[in-house]
């Protein structure tokens, strides 16, 4: 009962919804659920991502603005994709005419990705086992124990008793080139801190104005570990040509900055647009 309740809620994004659902969901198991339209995924309740999947409270800010801003026939791009909950709902949005990017950089994780994209028979997804830096060739990640269930907390740097891997690496700027990509509708970042090394890889790209809307996890700890803050991520991102701002009436629309947190303890999502986008 409580599954089938679950069920019909998951569409329902409301504030609190997942505060409550808590409660009422097992922290174990495996269960198969529908997500988007008719695409499902394999989620372990176990894994603190997977269940705020399950209970329809993941992502809440980054599922409205990829709602909002994802034409059909656009085009997306998932930067740190894990197993697939946004490279799904992309998918949903921009149908078969549409294009999805999928980086997902993590071996394991990205077998989750490409077998979430192999049951639902989804063919407008190109999944790329490959990090975004800004530099070409190989990128030292650090993974926590596999009995610690964290696979989304993957970083480049360096924790004691983690397990050190190397993975792939591209600048965004050659990537755009190869795969033929004039505009990007929707850029979603999640890179545990790496976002700046992201940026640098592809400003050539991003200052023409290649990437329209970009959602980021602003992650202070993170950031401040790998040698940056959330304010030169803000200024970097300036320097981009991309500002702040929230969604009203299905559009992306510029905000002062003047209330950005730049507080290095916090950790949100934010939306920007770039100021080509109009």
């Amino acid at each position: 009962m409580m599954d089938s309740l679950i069920e019909t809620l998951r569409p329902v994004q409301l504030k609190g919804k997942g505060f409550v659902l808590d409660f009422m969901t097992p922290r174990a198991g495996k269960r198969r659920v529908r997500v988007w339209g008719d695409y499902r995924m394999t989620l372990d309740l176990s894994n603190i991502i997977h269940r705020q999947i399950f209970m329809g409270c993941f992502g809440r800010f980054m599922t409205a603005c990829t709602r909002a801003l994802l034409p059909v026939g656009g085009t997306f791009l998932d930067v740190g994709a894990h197993a697939g909950y946004f490279t799904l709902l992309a998918s949903h949005m921009v149908g078969p005419k549409g294009r999805v990017f999928a980086l997902e950089p993590t071996p394991q994780t990205f077998a989750a990705l490409q077998t979430h994209l192999s049951i639902n028979g989804i063919n407008n997804v190109l999944p790329h086992m490959l990090a975004l830096s800004d530099t070409d060739g190989a990128l030292r990640l650090h993974v926590p124990p596999a009995s610690e269930n964290r696979d989304y907390n993957v970083t480049c740097v360096a924790r004691e008793g983690w397990t050190a891997i190397d993975v792939p690496c591209r600048r965004l700027d050659d990537c755009l080139s190869e795969w033929r990509v004039e505009r990007v509708d929707l850029m979603k970042m999640d890179v545990e801190g790496a976002e700046p090394r992201v940026l640098a890889g592809g400003a050539l790209r991003l200052r023409e104005g290649a990437v329209r809307h970009l959602i980021v996890e602003v992650n202070g700890p993170r950031l401040m570990e790998g040698g940056s803050s959330p304010a030169m991520l803000f200024a970097q991102l300036a320097d981009l040509g991309f500002v702040p701002a929230r969604l009203s009436g299905g559009r992306a629309r510029a905000v002062s900055a003047k209330h950005w947190d730049f507080d290095p303890a916090h950790e949100y999502d934010r939306l920007f647009v770039h100021y080509s986008a109009g």
